[in-house]
């Protein structure tokens, strides 16, 4: 292999942008917005997970929707990322990135698929240490698609519902950890 050095040169970099927050609380309006801002409000495509909703802003917004339907997992959205790419957008909008990790076919379902594969449904301790082991395969899927996300040379909103979370400390008062993305710790 040859190696090259050469000045380092500043240049655009697109963004990746997370935007989490509860049902109705304007995650898709305000991805919407932004990419607008990011894009001049030109070639604007949104892989929708959301149905109808993902349409709701049509007559406010100029944008192309690729809709996605279960089952969720990391591969499918991976296709669509690639197949998006192909048409050449100038920004991308990813709404919900959070069936990915637990809609219908997303990767909480798929490690229990692969947690029964591994130490069948009876079998409690067995289970208990193939736990780790059952994520290999979704979480090796969760990251080719990162990376396919990341080969897009435009920025990407990621929209991503949210839930109060609390860490339960035996013996004492839980601690509120606020509103966290329903999504795996990678993404």
């Amino acid at each position: 292999m040859s190696w090259t050095i050469r000045p380092a040169i500043r240049q655009d970099t697109p963004l990746i942008i997370g935007i989490a927050g509860p049902t109705k609380s304007g995650k898709t309006f305000s991805a919407l917005r932004l990419m607008v801002g990011l894009t001049g409000g030109e070639g604007i495509v949104m892989l929708n997970a959301e149905g109808k909703r993902g349409h709701q802003y049509a007559d406010r917004f100029k944008y192309l929707a690729c809709d996605i339907e279960p089952p969720y997992s990391p591969a499918r959205y991976e296709e669509a990322v690639a197949f998006i790419k192909t048409q050449k957008p100038r920004g991308v909008i990813v709404d919900s990135a959070s069936h990915m990790h637990d809609g219908p076919g997303g990767l909480l379902e798929w490690h229990d698929a692969e947690l029964d594969r591994l130490a069948g449904k009876d079998a409690h301790e067995k289970r208990q240490k193939m736990t780790w082991t059952a994520w290999i395969r979704p979480k090796a899927a969760e990251n080719k698609f990162i990376y396919t996300m990341l080969g897009l040379d435009v920025p990407v909103i990621l929209c991503f519902r949210a839930k109060e979370r609390l860490h339960i400390q035996t013996g004492k008062e839980p601690i509120n950890l606020g509103w966290q993305p329903i999504a795996g710790d990678r993404i």
